[in-house]
């Protein structure tokens, strides 16, 4: 599954329908974030989002630093059958909403023997193109990524601690954004974001 993905980035890239963007500097989400959220960074795949990515070091470096991949896509449901296509794995769509952002999020799902994959996309405008702006992956086979009050949760495990993530989608809809993050080491804080994924609904 993992080369699949690979691949399918690849024949994207090579076929000329991703367009990168760059942006440099810390996003700010205003007006529509709760009083208790920590500020939020630019989010930056880690080493738990980027492992398969062995598809050359500018389509690396395009997914690391938030540019905004561009689709030729204007409709999901053939963007997710051309996923399942080229991976021989059925993606599915789950449409949700960002805090901070007004346009259509979508979030394609897939999974393989020993990771699970989500595609966040945006559209900003009907009928425009779809932008990929994010890959999140979990390696725990018993983990899911959820979904709540327009935030996405990561719940996965390296080693002996386990690791609970949020993210949002960008005010313009380009990047992905962490807002929160916790270790199991971390006490309390790692219990309140626990509590935050346990309530929130699985992305199916």
């Amino acid at each position: 599954m993992k080369k699949r993905v690979v691949q399918l980035i690849t024949g994207l890239a090579t076929a000329g329908m991703l367009a990168a963007t760059g942006f440099v500097g810390t996003q700010t989400i205003r007006g529509v974030m709760p009083a208790e959220t920590t500020e939020t960074v630019e989010y930056k795949m880690e080493e738990n989002e980027v492992d398969w990515l062995s598809i050359g070091q500018d389509m690396s470096n395009a997914l690391s630093e938030g540019f905004t991949q561009t689709t030729q896509y204007t409709k999901i449901e053939d963007m997710a059958r051309k996923f399942t296509e080229d991976t021989g794995f059925y993606w599915s769509i789950a449409r949700i909403n960002s805090v901070g952002f007004q346009g259509k999020v979508y979030a394609l799902r897939s999974e393989g023997r020993k990771q699970k994959y989500l595609f966040v996309c945006t559209q900003t405008k009907t009928n425009g193109p779809i932008c990929i702006c994010g890959l999140l992956t979990i390696k725990n086979s018993l983990s899911q990524f959820k979904y709540d009050d327009g935030i996405i949760y990561t719940y996965d495990n390296d080693a002996n601690i386990s690791e609970i993530k949020s993210y949002c989608v960008s005010a313009d809809g380009c990047r992905m954004v962490q807002r929160e993050s916790a270790r199991s080491n971390e006490g309390d804080k790692f219990e309140k974001l626990r509590k935050k994924y346990n309530s929130a609904n699985r992305i199916y």
